[in-house]
């Protein structure tokens, strides 16, 4: 402890929960070898979190460390963010006490301490209007599982009377399906009449065979009810689009970066940038983001071996945006990505594969948006194509390099 360098002499600690933080004051006076602590308990209400700042700002910290405690920490935080002194937010797994003498008190000391010894790297806020384009498509994102969630109870719903119309048809709820659906709630029962209003490419005599079932009254209530609800449903991600649209105009310019690479729609570009910030200057390399993103190989060295190591937690958001491209672009042929998939399925599997995808997309992002330039298709032939001058220079010196480290003699006679 007393080799440890100090860089606040007054820092804070806030160990954070739902109802309330404990917070704790480290003051470490000239010439003593152990700090003042003094620790007080706010609850989570914006008043109480203006008396914590009061506090803080009466006892002149210069540095407060926080873990990010699930979303408990927002309020503390939002409530800190302008004040004079520093505030850091740390991701838990960095700042995790040791086990023994664990209680909230005790976490919050503990941060104290790291807060006075500036170890702690930040984690990454992104600033007020990115935070609010992060609510959105993160709750546009809910609804659109919501709305799947009810379309598959109501195809359930309808194995009970016996009606096949998904078996028919690529969907349940086109724009047929739904006709069918609505007039069956209106109390149609006729499979000659229901299979009239379909515009599906289905033999007529076997979409009336699908459509003969036993429809009850409570059939009809439930269909109504869920129809109602995917509706809603799809009325409020409209909404939210608009406001998502809005909010995106002074980053159109990142966007139209960003949908220039296969794979990639406006919705998923407005995730990118709603979970980056589309500044990649806060990135320094393209493997410290696709790292932040969890789509970064592990590492797991022991003995000098390399173990299989799965890949480490990241954004989940930004993650299943960077899934549901890759796997758009594995179906793709003429991409290089398609190609990098094939190589890498051959060997490692279909999951591997699609995370190497996925790193590779995130990595392209942080060029597109770090250069201002466009996507550059390089053609599906990409990794079989013969090597460029430049590239064999580069190999034979990155060879060289290698032995040289080894310490063996070697002579190359390959020409340039």
């Amino acid at each position: 402890m007393s080799d440890d360098v100090i860089v606040h002499t007054r820092a804070a600690g806030i160990d954070v929960s739902k109802t309330d933080a404990k917070v704790c004051v480290r003051i470490q006076e000239e010439g003593k070898t152990r700090a003042k602590t003094e620790t007080r308990v706010f609850k989570s209400t914006g008043q109480a979190i203006k008396d914590m700042r009061a506090w803080l700002e009466e006892s002149q910290v210069t540095s407060v460390l926080m873990e990010s405690t699930s979303v408990y920490w927002w309020p503390f935080f939002y409530g800190l963010e302008d004040a004079v002194f520093e505030v850091h937010v740390a991701n838990a797994a960095q700042v995790k006490q040791m086990r023994g003498r664990k209680s909230d008190i005790a976490d919050a000391t503990h941060l104290a301490r790291l807060a006075a010894l500036g170890m702690i790297r930040d984690s990454f806020i992104p600033p007020t209007q990115i935070r609010d384009l992060r609510l959105l498509t993160r709750t546009r994102k809910r609804l659109v599982h919501q709305a799947s969630d009810v379309a598959v109870m109501l195809e359930k719903m309808l194995e009970d009377t016996g009606l096949k119309l998904s078996s028919v048809a690529s969907k349940l709820l086109t724009k047929s399906g739904i006709a069918i659906l609505e007039a069956i709630a209106a109390g149609q029962t006729d499979a000659e009449k229901l299979a009239s209003l379909s515009q599906l490419r289905v033999d007529h005599a076997t979409l009336v065979e699908a459509l003969d079932a036993n429809i009850r009254d409570v059939h009809r209530a439930l269909i109504r009810v869920q129809l109602d609800l995917i509706t809603h449903i799809n009325d409020q991600i409209a909404v939210i689009d608009q406001a998502i649209t809005t909010r995106l105009e002074p980053y159109r310019r990142q966007i139209d970066l960003i949908t220039s690479i296969p794979g990639f729609s406006t919705t998923l570009a407005s995730v990118v940038i709603a979970e980056t910030g589309g500044d990649m200057s806060v990135f320094a390399t393209p493997g410290n983001l696709a790292a932040w993103a969890g789509v970064a190989p592990g590492i797991n060295e022991s003995a000098g071996k390399n173990k299989s190591a799965k890949c480490k937690p990241g954004n989940r958001h930004l993650k299943a945006a960077l899934t549901i491209a890759a796997m758009s672009l594995i179906t793709m042929p003429t991409t290089s990505f398609h190609a990098r998939y094939k190589r890498i399925c051959t060997r490692h599997g279909h999951r591997k594969a699609l995370i190497a995808v996925a790193r590779s997309l995130i990595v392209t992002i942080w060029h597109a948006l770090a250069t201002g330039r466009p996507y550059h298709e390089r053609g599906p032939d990409y990794f079989q194509r013969p090597l460029t001058t430049t590239q064999r220079r580069r190999r034979i010196a990155t060879a060289e390099a290698t032995l040289t480290s080894l310490g063996v003699d070697y002579t190359i006679n390959t020409p340039i």
